[in-house]
């Protein structure tokens, strides 16, 4: 009689756990969903003509720039190469938190991208200034 009854309590304790756990479970579930936002979420869309000389290049960056901003400079954190206006055609961000964004550049920077296509960064617009090597010719 009292392994039967012990038997019927363990039964009703594990009943209640599974319920106890059920009801936490689903809870949570709940507010998880409400308080996260979809994994992959577009940002912007400005769609438009390609311009001349330009070419359109999808990129993972980080940014500076707030989001209602469609034009930035592209800088590379390593090699300090900047591009000066790049136009922001898509933004698009990733469920590991980074930041896809679709670009549209000058064909002559786009390999810089091509080499490099790491370490880039979207930053405010600004002059980039170039700095060229002036060459002295000493005759004696």
């Amino acid at each position: 009689m009292y392994k039967e009854s012990t038997k019927k309590k363990s039964k009703q304790d594990r009943k209640k756990l599974l319920f106890q756990f059920l009801i936490i479970f689903l809870l949570s579930h709940i507010a998880r969903t409400l308080v996260q936002d979809s994994p992959t979420q577009e940002i912007t869309q400005v769609t438009k003509e390609l311009s001349i000389n330009h070419t359109i290049i999808k990129l993972e960056v980080d940014s500076i720039v707030p989001e209602d901003q469609e034009k930035a400079n592209l800088i590379n954190q390593k090699s300090l190469q900047e591009i000066e206006s790049v136009q922001i055609v898509l933004r698009e961000k990733t469920p590991d938190g980074a930041l896809l964004v679709t670009l549209e550049i000058p064909k002559d920077k786009s390999s810089w991208i091509i080499n490099k296509p790491n370490n880039w960064k979207l930053i405010p617009l600004r002059k980039v200034i170039t700095s060229e090597r002036k060459n002295y010719e000493i005759s004696f």
